[in-house]
């Protein structure tokens, strides 16, 4: 004769097919498997989601992790919700803000300024200095000339003619915040039974020291950085 429990198990067994073949598929969560465990309806997430405070199965937050460093901040995919972008700091690069972008002595060429902005490495020439075609810093110059009878090109590109015949400067610094200072004047002489003129003597005063003599004699003199540079044929 069969035991109560016998009797039991039998019973239970008819109705979990019972109720199995009943249970609607919208019981459970998309993202849940169902099953009936001691007459009860289980819902369990499928594996890759979890379970959330609605007992609803969604995939688990990409940002529980915290994978934004350095300060960045993480915002879930609105496509994929299992995936993230983080929104970084001015000084980091790489998908989670990895990496500390930080100047150094070799990050920019001689004669320039290293600062980070829009997430990269930025090179700026220093004052008195320009970049050329390959990126590198050299002293800026600008070239003043005079010649013929005579004829003027000013260091911002103006030209000109003046025949006149007193001592004149013919090129300074506009104040003194040049070192060295210094100041070069010249006098033209008028030709006999001409209207022009030409230049008669030039002289130039570097660093206190005057140079005086033909006009054909040559100076180079550049500017960076507030200082003046200075070449002669004399190698003074």
């Amino acid at each position: 004769m069969p035991s109560l429990i016998a009797y039991l198990c039998l019973i239970q067994a008819l109705f979990l097919i019972a109720v199995s073949a009943q249970v609607p598929s919208a019981t459970c969560n998309a993202n849940a498997n169902c099953t009936i465990v001691n007459c009860q309806i289980v819902c369990t997430c499928k594996q890759g989601f979890t379970q959330n405070a609605q007992n609803q199965c969604v995939p688990p937050d990409p940002c529980a992790s915290q994978p934004c460093k350095n300060g960045g901040t993480c915002k879930p995919s609105t496509s994929d919700p299992a995936k993230h972008s983080c929104n970084c700091p001015e000084n980091t690069q790489g998908d989670n803000c990895e990496k500390i972008l930080q100047c150094t002595d070799t990050s920019c060429s001689a004669n320039s300024d290293c600062f980070v902005k829009n997430r990269q490495l930025n090179c700026v020439c220093k004052a008195g200095f320009t970049a050329g075609p390959n990126g590198v810093c050299t002293i800026k110059t600008r070239r003043a000339c005079m010649w013929g009878d005579p004829h003027y090109t000013t260091f911002d590109g103006l030209t000109f003619d003046w025949q006149g015949t007193c001592p004149y400067i013919l090129t300074q610094p506009c104040g003194y915040d040049v070192d060295p200072y210094f100041s070069i004047r010249a006098q033209n002489y008028q030709y006999p039974n001409a209207r022009v003129s030409y230049v008669l003597w030039v002289d130039r005063d570097i660093h206190g020291y005057v140079f005086k003599g033909d006009p054909t004699w040559k100076v180079k003199a550049s500017v960076a950085a507030g200082k003046m540079y200075i070449t002669t044929p004399e190698n003074i």
